[in-house]
């Protein structure tokens, strides 16, 4: 049983994990939990698991805590009946409202492993309450031996999907969104759920995009707003979308990407090994993206530009690093280097094997 929900840096974790527990055992039988109205019922159910979900616990003003506190108390109990029901003999919860909530309900009941997962450098306080009573943690980053999580830590990188190791040739990335290779071409991309105020900055700089003759690629986010994607079809040059499946083709067509720093996102371009520019967000708890980032410029592998000066400095940034191929290879090697292609594997075995 895989609890995994929100974002995609928690869900494509858990898709990466299931990928390989199938590939060591065919009969074994996986169960996603997610929460209803979210972007889980997009993302999991196209990939053919079975997926169970629990109430939403994001509710749009904090200060309703009786709404709150319902709708913990309702999925607490759902979370038992599901487990009662299965009686799974492994869970793991790789992030979210719904992955807490499984796996604190888990503590209820015996004969079973609970593992959870930390993707970032800095634990969050859901992990840090779990962690106490848990068999094993999974962890991306040595900046979490810092923690006290009693020898449970194990350091396996952060799971990646099949499709993201796979790397294709550049001309039939670019062909697939009828680029030409004799353009330096951008990805842009702000998390499942987008990033507004990268959005704006590929609004207010469409002209600079074209006058310098760049080919323009971005993931915009779920739910954002269309008029952006309508207004980029006035350039044959810019391709936005809200999400794009086969991210894989944009990642390979990319001559430097920017993106959001999100661990998932890092493990990925990690292995793609492309020139990044890191945007952390700032509205995220214990700036943990900041931190992802800073674990990465750290090792000359990306460049960090805060959110609140993307207009002042990101535009130059780019120009400068188109410019300078040096910069680019040597950003390139260095965060390819920092790749951990086997965590999937790695932790699919632990599970079924301990």
């Amino acid at each position: 049983m895989i609890g995994c929900g929100g974002t995609g840096g928690h869900i494509y974790p858990g898709i990466a994990i299931a990928e390989e527990l199938i590939l060591l055992d065919s009969n074994i039988n996986i169960i996603f939990i997610g929460s209803e109205n979210n972007l889980e019922e997009k993302i999991i159910n196209k990939q053919g698991y079975q997926l169970i979900t629990l109430p939403n616990l994001k509710i749009k003003k904090t200060s309703n805590i009786i709404l709150y506190l319902y709708k913990c108390l309702k999925s607490f109990i759902k979370s038992i009946y599901i487990i009662n029901k299965f009686k799974p003999k492994i869970i793991i919860g790789l992030g979210g409202y719904s992955s807490f909530m499984i796996v604190f309900s888990s503590f209820f009941f015996k004969k079973m492993k609970i593992y959870i997962y930390e993707a970032n450098a800095i634990p969050g306080l859901a992990n840090k309450i779990l962690s106490f009573n848990v068999n094993k943690i999974f962890g991306g980053y040595k900046n979490l031996l810092r923690y006290n999580f009693k020898k449970k830590l194990l350091l396996t990188g952060n799971p990646v999907r099949k499709n993201i190791i796979q790397i294709i040739d550049k001309k039939k990335a670019l062909n697939f969104f009828n680029f030409t290779n004799k353009k330096n071409t951008i990805f842009f991309v702000g998390g499942s759920v987008g990033a507004d105020n990268i959005n704006n900055f590929i609004e207010k700089h469409m002209h600079l995009f074209k006058k310098y003759n760049l080919q323009i690629i971005g993931q915009i986010g779920f739910n954002k707003n269309n008029y952006l994607i309508k207004k980029s079809n006035l350039y044959n040059s810019i391709k936005l979308y809200n999400f794009i499946e086969n991210i894989n083709y944009a990642y390979n067509a990319a001559d430097i990407i920017i993106s959001r720093a999100g661990a998932g996102a890092i493990s990925e371009l990690c292995i793609i090994g492309k020139p990044t520019i890191l945007i952390p967000s700032p509205n995220v708890r214990n700036n943990h993206q900041y931190y992802n980032a800073l674990e990465i410029e750290k090792n000359n592998a990306a460049i960090i530009v805060k959110d609140i000066n993307i207009d002042i400095e990101l535009m130059d940034i780019i120009i400068n690093l188109i410019n300078d191929t040096d910069k680019c290879k040597i950003l390139s090697n260095n965060i390819k280097n920092m790749s951990c292609n086997n965590a999937a594997k790695d932790i699919a075995s632990i599970l079924i094997n301990n």
